[in-house]
């Protein structure tokens, strides 16, 4: 509890040495929430969309014959290798 209210007094003196009034605050808070709660719902929907595209891409390569799970994990493999090791050469 006197943590909290230590917090709660450091909070009112930021406020208070910012010259701005508590309506000013409180607008520019709610102003902040919004732009949050905004760029969580594009978040979503880019890892939506993204989401959807890797989906697309793995039915075409299923459709064209290209689809080789094992081939794939192969090739990643190797490039996370080839990462490790210029690490390490550093």
């Amino acid at each position: 509890m006197e943590e909290m209210a230590a917090q709660r007094r450091v909070d009112e003196e930021a406020v208070r040495l910012s010259g701005k009034t508590d309506d000013e605050v409180a607008a520019e808070l709610e102003a902040a929430e919004e732009r949050f709660a905004k760029a969580g719902t594009e978040f979503e929907a880019a890892s939506a969309h993204r989401d959807a595209m890797r989906a697309v891409m793995e039915q075409c390569k299923r459709l064209s014959g290209n689809y080789r799970p094992g081939e794939n994990a192969a090739k990643a493999q190797r490039l996370r290798d080839r990462l490790a090791e210029g690490k390490r050469r550093r």
